[in-house]
């Protein structure tokens, strides 16, 4: 779900653009709102920064209150922004809703042995931690990068690329495969030079705020 973190303390001359550059690696910045004419109690300049994933908007929160996202070189604050706070207590109240146990049916001697959760396989997780992937020339497609995961025998669940280059102008984006093991693996097939993309030498690493295990 779409989630919008309020980003406040920020220097006088930061732009939209320093924004996205540290904020992006956390994740899919779909929007961001500078509000040049607004100042925060503890003084400068206050925004807004949407992301397309909650978990994404989660680790940037992470960073910042570990005084680790910086802005300009200024560590900046963060906190949920008002209408994410009211979505937040809804959906931990529809949780709690749903994870309320039926009733325990009375004993039978013809009832079937209880079945093993399937949230994972040979201890590998069904929702594996993202990698980030960077170094993509400019015109880089999600297809693109599907073709050359698909050869490699990987399932991928998930792409995203950045339309906005770096200072580098390069292309980069976030991965998400079944397994964890998938993640891994083609995480070392990466790191090690062997997926090309437009004949681009592909580079990859941990997402910020993933922990892979």
């Amino acid at each position: 779900a779409v989630a919008t973190l309020w980003v406040g303390s920020l220097l006088p001359s930061v732009t939209d653009d320093d924004l996205f550059d540290a904020f992006a690696p956390y994740g899919f910045v779909s929007d961001v709102n500078l509000l040049a004419e607004q100042q925060s109690s503890a003084g400068g300049l206050q925004a807004y920064v949407k992301y397309t994933f909650r978990d994404e908007a989660e680790a940037a929160l992470g960073a910042s209150l570990n005084r680790q996202l910086l802005v300009k070189g200024k560590a900046v604050m963060c906190r949920w922004a008002q209408k994410d706070i009211v979505s937040l207590a809804q959906l931990k109240s529809a949780a709690l809703t749903v994870q309320q146990p039926p009733p325990a049916p009375p004993p039978s001697l013809s009832a079937p042995p209880p079945q093993a959760p399937l949230s994972s396989f040979a201890g590998c997780n069904y929702i594996a931690p993202k990698i980030w992937i960077g170094n993509l020339p400019i015109g880089t497609t999600e297809s693109d990068v599907r073709t050359v995961c698909r050869s490699s025998g990987a399932e991928l669940v998930d792409v995203i690329i950045h339309k906005k280059p770096s200072q580098y102008g390069q292309l980069s984006g976030f991965l998400r495969f079944k397994t964890q093991l998938e993640t891994e693996m083609m995480l070392r097939a990466i790191s090690s030079g062997a997926i090309i993309v437009r004949g681009a030498v592909m580079k990859a690493d941990w997402a910020k705020g993933q922990t892979p295990g």
